[in-house]
């Protein structure tokens, strides 16, 4: 089938994807897909959209949980906030963004925009719209998806940022005024300045993009689920689950992978040294004489 008659039957089944604004909520996505661009062909829309359809569920979800959440007590929220934002955050602006969210309407001007390195997706917020590119769909879960629209929505509606300065004012930087070898990073799973961010410049973290992925994520799957671009981290040994801030008790770190290891041998000989008492086992698990 060719590819227009393929937009043809699919816009009769999906009308509203034809309209310039939706009904309000979260994330009703628009695709512009006229098909002046030869690059795309059916195959690829169809792959494309599929997608984009179970992600866009996913971020709508887990929207829909942080509304709710945001509803609740405070004593509940908190801590949510707390570890994403920090402990001086603007509970208040917050909740502005998260309403945006919610309530507003975002297009995507360009389901498949092909290759662009190291960019899964980018946004205008002049149009509140969102581009997303080849690395969208390659190796990433729905719920990673999800999280880049949500990442992206921010931009989009809210005008929230990815970088600080490194002043020690933490001052959120537009992309054009970035210098990315000095500015501090945002970015919740890669950044090593996350932490400082969220324990230092908590009172300008309601501008952070990644925070608003990362809180919408465990209003849904709980504050000790890591997002998906951290699992891999996680298991390696190299990420803090959560992020704790001062509190004024003694952080709790996450143990390194040789810290692990160590305590595993550790509780390998110990038992093993319990076990000699009665069995006649010494340490490195070697059967000895009977004891007397």
């Amino acid at each position: 089938m060719r590819p227009f008659l393929l937009f043809y039957v699919w816009a009769l089944l999906n009308p509203i994807a034809l309209h310039l604004s939706v009904a309000a909520h979260c994330l009703p996505y628009i695709p512009e897909y006229m098909e002046p661009d030869e690059k795309l062909n059916s195959g690829v829309f169809t792959y494309a959209k599929h997608h984009l359809d179970v992600a866009h569920a996913e971020a709508n979800s887990q929207i829909d949980e942080l509304d709710k959440l945001l509803k609740q007590p405070k004593k509940i929220y908190m801590p949510h906030i707390i570890n994403t934002f920090g402990l001086d955050a603007n509970v208040k602006e917050i909740k502005k963004v998260v309403k945006k969210l919610k309530t507003g309407t975002i297009k995507i001007s360009k389901v498949h925009a092909g290759k662009k390195e190291k960019t899964n997706a980018s946004s205008n917020p002049e149009e509140g719209s969102i581009k997303l590119y080849e690395g969208f769909y390659a190796k990433h879960s729905h719920r990673s998806m999800a999280g880049t629209l949500i990442h992206e929505a921010t931009h989009a509606l809210a005008g929230t940022h990815d970088f600080f300065s490194s002043d020690g004012k933490f001052t959120p930087k537009p992309y054009h005024e970035v210098n990315k070898k000095k500015d501090y990073s945002g970015n919740y799973s890669k950044s090593a300045h996350w932490s400082l961010l969220v324990s230092k410049g908590s009172k300008n973290m309601h501008h952070n993009a990644d925070s608003y992925k990362l809180i919408a994520h465990t209003a849904k799957y709980g504050l000790d689920a890591p997002l998906p671009q951290a699992e891999l981290l996680q298991r390696k040994g190299r990420f803090q689950t959560r992020h704790r801030v001062n509190t004024g008790s003694p952080e709790v770190k996450a143990p390194s992978r040789m810290t692990k290891v160590t305590n595993w041998f550790k509780n390998r000989f110990a038992k093993k040294k319990k076990d000699a008492k009665g069995k006649g086992v010494d340490q490195i698990g070697q059967t000895s004489g009977s004891q007397k």
